[in-house]
């Protein structure tokens, strides 16, 4: 064979395995691109994607678990209304926002779907809700919060254990979104992972950016039957119940035989003098007031939590931070601490009216 014919069979291998590399490369970039494509528009990455509403500035997913394993979803998208395009942004949302919100929810039950298939658990998406409304957390915010309940949403492998996230494994969080987890007082704690960036007792939050292991997030819970039905109860409620009958029988039994003895009164008729009478009538009157108290919870079974929001509640929803520190006579450092911790778990609101703070349940600040 000639030196020119080598030359050509060369060039012609030459040409034709850079023919096929860029074929390969095309159809694997348009493979990788389809991929893509379907991973946005069917199965997306983090609660944010899954958003009807732009513009807004941070995203915040509470997932609230009941005792019988459902778990109600709050989404809040937040907008921080400090210039013209957020201002415009968060007026646009509430307008095109609809209750039923439709879109939010048709897109949350496809994602309901494909975790009902992947976990084998029945699962549905129910009692759709939204709203829209300016607070003052820490600066002026428009906040549209979606609500609904995922039915199934705690896997339970054993009668008194819960799982939390296997229905979500692999979500990521944005830069601006977090994740919080909470449970009723009839669950107890057992593992998290990964580790959360803020725990209370009853609740981790995971703020992004994040990307969890498709096994993550995960929140193992005991139930403790505390808060929830309790099968000691019952027996223990008879207990009771039996001495307080016998107690009053006793007491009912003393009561007859006294009075029947100053009826009959001494001899010649002498009747009991009136001021033992109103003696007796005014110790009646203090064991009714006593027993009445008795009714209400005492102060130190309560958290620091529970008393703020039950003074916020009796104030109507909101009030002065001073009225809250010469309410519950705590110091000033406890009382900021307290606040502080309250506000960053998004239990209450806060905001700045002259030169004090006041105080707020979520959703009270509205124009």
């Amino acid at each position: 064979m000639s030196d020119s014919a080598i030359g050509d069979r060369v060039v012609r291998l030459v040409a034709l395995g850079a023919a096929v590399t860029v074929l390969v490369a095309v159809a694997f970039g348009a493979s990788a691109s389809a991929g893509a494509t379907g991973a946005v528009g069917s199965n997306p990455s983090s609660v944010g994607a899954l958003a009807p509403v732009s513009g807004y500035d941070a995203v915040v997913t509470r997932i609230d678990l009941d005792r019988d394993g459902d778990a109600r979803w709050q989404v809040e998208f937040r907008y921080e209304l400090t210039d013209r395009a957020a201002r415009r942004a968060f007026a646009r949302a509430r307008t095109n926002v609809s209750n039923p919100p439709g879109v939010f929810v048709g897109r949350m039950r496809r994602a309901v779907d494909r975790a009902q298939r992947e976990t084998g658990r029945s699962m549905a998406v129910e009692n759709g809700s939204v709203r829209t409304h300016r607070s003052v957390p820490s600066g002026r915010f428009g906040v549209v919060t979606y609500r609904f309940t995922w039915t199934n949403f705690a896997a339970t492998p054993a009668s008194d254990r819960y799982v939390l996230g296997d229905a979500i494994g692999g979500l990521r969080l944005g830069a601006n979104e977090s994740l919080w987890m909470e449970w009723p007082d009839a669950f107890e704690r057992a593992s998290v992972t990964p580790d959360p960036d803020a725990s209370q007792a009853h609740a981790v939050r995971w703020t992004g950016p994040v990307q969890f292991r498709t096994e993550d997030p995960t929140v193992a819970l005991d139930a403790t039957g505390v808060g929830g039905f309790d099968p000691v109860l019952p027996a223990l409620g008879g207990v009771a119940l039996a001495l307080v009958l016998a107690v009053g029988w006793y007491g009912y039994g003393r009561w007859w035989g006294e009075s029947a003895t100053a009826d009959d009164g001494p001899a010649g008729g002498t009747t009991a003098a009136p001021a033992d009478a109103g003696g007796d009538e005014t110790r009646a009157r203090g064991s009714g007031t006593a027993e009445d108290s008795a009714d209400d919870p005492p102060e130190e079974l309560l958290t620091d939590e529970e008393r703020v929001l039950g003074l916020l509640e009796a104030k109507g929803g909101r009030m002065k931070q001073q009225d809250l520190i010469a309410a519950v006579d705590w110091s000033r450092t406890k009382a900021s601490d307290v606040v502080n911790e309250m506000h960053e778990a998004e239990r209450i609101e806060v905001y700045r009216l002259g030169r004090e703070n006041v105080l707020a349940l979520p959703g009270e600040i509205e124009v």
